[in-house]
């Protein structure tokens, strides 16, 4: 599982002429006066650096070089709060730019910061959200030739690799063609990637381990155990036949859904990927696209709950969840579906819940268009202590019984050693319980104002805002929140954040619920856990 990984040994690498050009950008900007930044022409965007991977180099180097981009983003980041406007667009602009320029691991934080319109202004978002689809950070595909040589033989198949359709934080695609006119796409690592993202880690981790011996209480948010987790998944993308393994098992999963695809693999070795090409657009590109479509526009209410059920899916029927579906994982592709039955939700509220939950899960309407996820590096199979928690959280949220929900989270975290000398249980219950109903159902004004100073910042809230909440009162608790279930409420809210573009005051948990109640999921589980008890009965082994 997640928690199961160990310390590799760690080679060592970096770049001294990276180096020397990242110090040199740092003099440029130190040396530049704010009356000439302020008379700049507002451009579209600076120039954006082609990045070629450099030789392996000693690790040191590696944190001379982050720590001089660091302060070059730094002082970008600080223009970007400037008052004038051609000002603050060119520096988030150049703050964008400049995280490619750090390496794989500074671009996926940029891409999940893409989200947060909640965090950042819409400009700061839009220049953040390119790294979705198009990071400006290349390498020469003839050094993976032997491996792309490989697998044309294999398929019988031409990859063009003259240029790239996509670029990613990890890799680039290029466009494959079988004998018979059939399209696919290669996906191809970057060189020496896996010693980018191990180093960084490592810095990661030194500088969690510092902060905790200056603050001391930074250790109630368990942050050096986070850094480790997000290190495994990292590290976990470094090879394309793991990302193989989780696309065929989510396209299995959502075999028999209407609207939610995964394409097919055709290939897979350490640092190549074949798979089907998709037909439709980006939805990062859409989203980004001002006016909208109005394909877009009149379709957003089933593309967020389209999202909304893919969210319920993997959390509560599948136990394995994605991890980094950010709007540039998500192919929108239109098909001409029509819905042939009238429907009308307002006799649902008359059913029994497990019946309209029923209902909801396995017959939804059908939709103009299909959502493909087509890229998977980051998945977690959930473990049955974590997905029970999830699901006894909500029930018990759902029944309006805020003591129920508090003693699920104070059992879980007591149980692994979470808890401290100042925790008490009665406290901890009554005021996380509180909040996990809050985050679930709606609650009257009395019990909202406690929190929220008023209706609209209640009604409006998302997951990231109670994750905050939670963050505050776990650590006025004195608990460290389990690393595992922060890991999985922080992936629901890289997927609400896209939800939250579609459709304002959206709260991703509120989507698992029919899931939580589908009587024929729930008999599906009680059935297999049944053959499982029988199966050990018999053959004293269990069941895999």
């Amino acid at each position: 599982g997640v928690r199961s990984y160990a310390d590799k040994s760690l080679p060592q690498r970096g770049s001294a002429a990276r180096v020397g050009r990242i110090a040199g950008g740092a003099t440029l900007f130190s040396g530049s006066s704010l009356a000439l930044l302020v008379a700049l022409p507002p451009p579209p965007a600076p120039p954006l650096p082609v990045i070629h991977c450099p030789e392996p180099a000693p690790r040191v180097r590696r944190m001379i070089e982050v720590t001089l981009w660091g302060f070059v983003l730094g002082l970008l980041v600080l223009l970007a709060q400037a008052p004038f406007r051609s000002l603050r667009e060119w520096a988030e602009h150049g703050a964008v730019s400049w995280l490619e320029v750090g390496g794989p691991t500074f671009v996926k934080l940029g891409q999940w910061l893409a989200t947060r319109r909640d965090m950042f202004s819409p400009t700061a978002c839009e220049a953040l959200s390119r790294l979705h689809t198009d990071v400006k950070a290349t390498f020469d595909p003839k050094l993976k030739a032997k491996a792309l040589r490989h697998a044309e033989e294999e398929l019988g198949i031409t990859i063009d690799t003259t240029h790239s359709i996509g670029q990613g934080c990890l890799g680039q695609v290029y466009m494959a063609h079988f004998a018979d006119g059939r399209q696919a796409v290669a996906k191809v690592l970057r060189p020496s990637v896996e010693q980018y993202l191990q180093d960084d880690i490592e810095i990661l981790r030194y500088l969690v381990h510092r902060l905790v011996r200056v603050f001391p209480t930074m250790k109630d948010l368990a942050m050096g155990e986070a850094v480790d987790i997000f290190g495994f998944w990292m590290n976990a993308q470094a090879d394309l036949t793991v990302e193989a393994k989780q696309l065929r098992r989510f396209r299995a999963n959502f075999a028999n859904h209407q609207t939610i695809r995964c394409p097919a693999v055709h290939y897979a070795s350490r640092d190549v990927l074949v798979m089907d090409y998709v037909e439709g657009n980006s939805l990062s590109e859409l989203l980004r696209e001002s006016p909208r479509r109005a394909f877009v526009v009149d379709n957003a209410a089933a593309i967020h709950q389209t999202l909304g059920n893919m969210m319920g899916h993997m959390l509560i029927q599948d136990n394995f969840v994605h991890q980094d579906l950010h709007p540039g994982n998500l192919i929108l592709e239109r098909t001409d579906k029509q819905d042939w039955l009238p429907r009308n939700k307002a006799w649902l509220e008359h059913m029994p819940r497990w019946l309209s939950a029923t209902l909801e899960v396995n017959f939804p309407p059908p939709t103009p268009f299909n959502i493909h996820v087509i890229d998977a590096g980051l998945a977690v199979q959930m473990e049955v202590e974590e997905s029970s928690f999830f699901k006894d959280m909500i029930k018990a949220s759902f029944a309006k019984d805020p003591i129920a929900a508090g003693e699920t989270a104070y059992n879980l975290h007591h149980r692994h050693g979470r808890c401290s000398e100042r925790t008490v249980a009665k406290d901890f219950i009554e005021d996380i319980g509180g909040l996990l109903l809050m985050s679930v159902v709606e609650v009257p004004e009395q019990t909202y104002l406690s929190i929220f100073p008023d209706r609209q910042s209640y009604m409006t809230a998302g997951l990231n805002e109670y994750l905050d909440k939670f963050l505050s009162r776990f650590k006025t608790h004195g608990v460290r929140m389990e690393p595992s279930i922060w890991s999985i409420l922080c992936s629901f809210a890289l997927l609400e954040g896209t939800m939250r573009e579609l459709q304002t005051g959206v709260n991703g948990l509120q989507a698992t619920l029919p899931y939580v109640f589908d009587i024929r999921a729930n008999a599906r589980a009680w059935a297999r856990g049944r053959y499982a008890a029988l199966e050990y009965a018999v053959s004293g082994k269990p069941l895999e």
